[in-house]
């Protein structure tokens, strides 16, 4: 057979010269799925030049066996060429490459796990099932990105804050990460056992809730059940039950009489009967809608000591140690006074506005510069530590997900009841003030991936950089400047706007 009829016979936008191909004794390759322009054709030519290398095949036998393992679609492309268009093998692979690169299913990104949540009620092995499936068909996510986004997904605080706090350094992986969450399941599974809650599927619960919609409390389950496991003739004494053992906890070695929840009940019922409550009818109020008797001294019942969370919640046990030991270190001899507390701060009627309408009700909002972007909507939150910008923050800035650095500790309290994890963490130029007098301080930001009214959100962290003082009644922020107080004044609209 002459050149003039391979080219007859072939493919015509191959030259001459590659339609003449040794075909090797017994050519017969593993079979491989015809290539229909859906999948990444990178992969798919890896996959077929090994399957013709493996049965003998050189890059001639590649390029005149081609069209046999290509779909329809795709092979009228091929023989729609250009004629002599193709000289080589890797001339081929060029061009298939260059056509299908654009129109291929491409795999996910890290933000397709952030979209995984649990659902109410979803058992947490269903939820782990279904990100590790997803994850991997995602490939090349860095370890921190694939925490962040299951820990964005969990509902059991409990959880997050078992990996935030194993996580603090950012070291840890992905791999211990779920081995950490298998074994919370597993202790949560036994409890359920232990707790009679095993049993119920998932699925069955929407049928269970119908009928039970006020379920009692497990403590009283447990109870019942235990008086109907063991029924007596008659019903038990105060005394037998006071000192047998305890109701409350099973378990438990101690009596009834030692438990301590029913020293509580006890407590809590003698006090009101010593001091019953007193409603009064004819209570008078002042302007702000408050009783005129509410301002006496309150004596304290009992006291609370602390708060669990914050972010020290996240930092090890090392560090919280050097954290304590600093606070608890002897006084220096001489005072170290922090940078810009050279002048007192004061407010008096001068800072007062001409009209508060409800005094407190509205946020503190001040316009400030970031990046040589002025923005009109910024929250002083004196009560939070966190620092928070948006994503649609960033896209104002000219900035993407790739200039931000990983960050895993989730917050609480933006979103209601719910965990959020910010998608990473960036330090930006933050200025406050005018040309004749302004403060600028770099500030660490969280990057958060949802809606809000504002553009950012300074916190208590900011706020002690810049040593700024907030006062709520009259929306004003100072601080000191190069060139004297900085008055900051909200306004009040704007306030109005971002409260709607």
């Amino acid at each position: 057979m002459t050149p003039t009829d391979d080219k007859i016979n072939g493919i015509k936008a191959y030259i001459p010269r590659l339609h003449i191909a040794r075909w090797p004794k017994g050519f017969n390759p593993v079979p491989i799925e015809k290539y229909d322009g859906q999948t990444n054709p990178r992969e798919w030519l890896q996959l077929y030049s090994t399957a013709i290398r493996s049965a003998g095949g050189d890059s001639y036998v590649m390029a005149n066996y081609l069209s046999v393992c290509l779909d329809p679609a795709v092979r009228i492309w091929l023989t729609s060429l250009l004629e002599e268009s193709i000289t080589y093998w890797g001339d081929l692979n060029r061009k298939l490459i260059e056509s299908f690169q654009a129109t291929c299913n491409r795999p996910g990104n890290h933000f397709d796990l952030t979209r995984i949540k649990q659902k109410t009620d979803e058992p947490l092995r269903d939820y782990i099932k279904q990100f590790c499936a997803k994850k991997t068909e995602i490939p090349n996510v860095p370890d921190q990105q694939i925490i962040a986004a299951f820990q964005g997904g969990i509902r059991s605080d409990d959880l997050v804050h078992e990996i935030g706090r194993r996580n603090h350094d950012l070291k840890l992986t992905a791999q211990e990460c779920f081995e950490i969450t298998d074994k919370f399941v597993s202790g949560e599974s036994a409890l359920d056992d232990i707790r009679g809650k095993g049993k119920e599927k998932w699925s069955d619960k929407s049928e269970s809730s119908k009928k039970d919609k006020k379920r009692k409390p497990d403590n009283m389950v447990h109870m019942v059940d235990r008086l109907q496991k063991n029924p007596r003739t008659s019903q038990p004494s105060t005394d037998e039950l006071l000192t047998g053992p305890c109701l409350w906890h099973p378990k438990g070695n101690h009596k009834a009489k030692d438990c301590y929840r029913l020293k509580g009940f006890a407590t809590a019922a003698l006090k009101v009967a010593k001091d019953p409550p007193r409603h009064n009818s004819k209570d008078k109020t002042n302007d702000d809608g408050d009783k005129d008797d509410s301002r006496e001294f309150q004596e304290p019942h009992k006291e609370v000591n602390f708060i669990f969370g914050g972010p020290d919640a996240y930092v090890s046990k090392h560090k919280q140690k050097l954290e304590l030991r600093e606070i608890n270190s002897v006084e220096p001899a001489a005072p170290q006074f922090m940078r810009w507390s050279e002048m007192p701060i004061t407010f008096d009627r001068s800072d007062h506005p001409k009209h508060i309408p409800k005094p407190g009700r509205y946020p503190l909002v001040l316009a400030a510069t970031m990046k040589e972007v002025k923005f009109n909507k910024v929250l002083i939150d004196g009560g939070s530590s966190l620092d928070l910008i948006f994503t649609k923050t960033l896209k104002e800035l000219d900035l993407s997900i790739n200039d931000l650095q990983p960050s895993s500790s989730p917050f609480y309290g933006i979103v209601p009841s719910k965990t959020s994890v910010p998608i990473g963490q960036i330090s930006l130029l933050v200025t406050f003030g005018t040309r004749e007098n302004f403060r600028t301080e770099h500030i660490l930001f969280q990057v958060a991936d949802f809606d809000s009214a504002y553009h950012a959100i300074i916190g208590r962290l900011a706020m002690a950089k810049f040593m700024a003082i907030p006062h709520y009644p009259y929306l004003t922020l100072k601080m000191l400047g190069p060139n004297g107080i900085i008055s900051l004044h909200s306004d009040l609209w704007n306030s109005f706007d971002c409260n709607l």
